[in-house]
């Protein structure tokens, strides 16, 4: 072989080592590079697996989560380090962070030392209470029509229990009555040994109905004490808006026949600890509306009037005691009230208009008493109803029974008819950005 064949074959030669060793070369990174790439899709996906898991816990637990951070506070878990995933030999840790009403969730994953961080907001609202009024009489458990009581309107109850629903012989639900859903009419429905009560028959519903209680608002502060109002005796009195706004009054008491003027400005309130209207007369001036917060105690007895000649929608009170609230005798009460334990009577000639929403365990109406109530909300309470008394409006309740003549007479609701109140259901959370 000539010199000149020999140095063309040893080039071959080293350009077949050159290339070979470079091919290995660029294979082991290309496989560097695709260890790398797994592991960060592995690191991204922990992250976004631990982000969900802890987004579908805040939703459905809300406050109560385990992830759910004070109040403008923090949480991180675990406190030190990663916290291992060992399906999949990875780790993550969780930091969320509440400011005012935003929830801040951050979560880390990692494999095999390549880390990802997944990042998402969640905004918290409280829904607003908002109930749908479809029928005279809702009742979750049981209806019991006895005597001649009637219900003017439909009647709906979710139970589909034997007897759940009780009419005796002259008694009446005008339109339609609704039961639960997979309820057997002829097994929920007890009339005793006849038919005809029920105007336009019994309707199996597709889904039970849902009547949530409101959320009782917080009392204001005391940090200003205001002076008690007494009238009594020949006197009369007017509760100027400087003298209460924005303070605490321990007692308002009014007797004797007396009359109490308040001066409202706007969407007035009233905090006072006893709120005692005995054989005396409340009145309103002014432009606006009065919503009267009570703490301890509230009676209003004899023939007392409270908003008689004014709007019923421009007064309204909230009750937090837990003596048995009673309006009784000739009283007249011209407004809307959220009783928040305690059980209510509505007795003698006495009228209420104006919404009644109830937290407590009963609420009874007997005599001849009217309420001329937009509604009465008790979803909690037993309501019973007995003598000529009469409710304009829907009833909900968890069991209903009138007697005598007793009557429910439906009447359309509106939003207007229902004071502003947050549902009590807990908070709600829309999402704000993940990324």
């Amino acid at each position: 072989m000539g010199k000149y064949a020999l140095i063309i074959v040893s080039a071959l030669v080293f350009s077949i080592i050159t290339y070979s060793f470079g091919l290995r070369s660029a294979m082991f990174s290309s496989t560097l590079r695709n260890v790398d790439t797994f592991s960060n899709n592995q690191a991204h996906n922990i992250a976004q697996s631990t982000m969900m898991v802890v987004m579908s816990d805040i939703r459905e637990n809300g406050t109560d989560s385990q992830f759910m951070p004070a109040q403008d506070g923090s949480y991180q878990f675990p406190n030190d380090g990663l916290e291992q995933w060992g399906d999949i030999n990875g780790s993550y840790r969780v930091i969320t962070n509440s400011t005012g009403d935003t929830l801040f969730v951050s979560i880390e994953g990692d494999f095999e030392g390549n880390r990802s961080m997944v990042r998402a907001g969640l905004l918290e609202e409280i829904p607003d209470w908002n109930p749908q009024f479809t029928s005279a009489v809702h009742s979750e458990a049981s209806i019991e029509l006895q005597g001649s009581a009637s219900i003017q309107g439909d009647a709906s109850i979710n139970s589909t229990d034997m007897n759940a629903v009780v009419l005796a012989w002259s008694t009446q639900i005008d339109s339609t009555l609704y039961i639960g859903p997979g309820g057997n009419p002829d097994v929920v429905v007890d009339e005793k040994n006849h038919s005809g009560n029920v105007g336009l028959g019994v309707e199996v519903m597709g889904e039970e109905l849902d009547y949530p209680m409101p959320l009782f608002p917080e009392y204001p502060s005391k940090e200003m004490y205001g002076a008690s109002v007494y009238v009594s005796g020949s006197t009369s009195r007017t509760l100027e808006f400087n003298d209460y706004d924005g303070f605490y009054l321990p007692e308002v008491n009014v007797t004797s026949n007396t009359h109490l003027t308040i001066e409202v400005d706007g969407e007035s309130t009233l905090h006072v600890g006893n709120f005692n209207i005995i054989q005396g007369h409340v009145h309103l001036t002014g432009s606006g509306s009065l919503t009267i917060v009570i703490e301890d105690n509230f009676t209003i007895s004899g023939s007392s009037t409270i908003n008689n000649s004014g709007s019923v929608n421009d007064f309204f009170i909230y009750y937090g005691g837990t003596t048995n609230l009673s309006f009784a005798g000739l009283t007249v009460y011209n407004g809307g009230i959220f009783v928040e334990t305690a059980d209510v009577t509505i007795s003698g000639s006495n009228s209420l208009k104006g919404s009644l929403i109830s937290g407590g365990d009963n609420i009874t109406v007997s005599g001849a008493a009217s309420a001329n109530s937009r509604v009465i909300y008790a979803p909690n309470s037993h309501v019973s109803m007995s003598g000529s008394s009469v409710i304009y409006g829907s009833v909900i309740s968890s069991s209903f029974i009138a007697s005598g003549a007793a009557r429910v007479q439906f009447n359309e609701v509106s939003e207007e008819d229902l004071p502003d109140l947050s549902a009590g259901d807990g908070p709600v959370y829309s999402l704000l950005f993940w990324n």
